[in-house]
């Protein structure tokens, strides 16, 4: 009866975990590009 109860939890929480991990992740992807396009621009300004 507990396994049940719980199971659509967990679920629920390791789903929610998933999203969240993909999300940051895909944020932080898209920040160092920027950040290294970012320098990249300050490398050619300086040149």
């Amino acid at each position: 009866m507990s396994d049940t109860g719980h199971a659509p939890l967990a679920f629920g929480i390791v789903a929610f975990a998933r999203e969240v991990v993909a999300g940051w992740l895909s944020g932080f992807a898209l920040i160092s590009i920027n950040c290294a396009q970012g320098r990249a621009g300050i490398r050619r300004r300086s040149m």
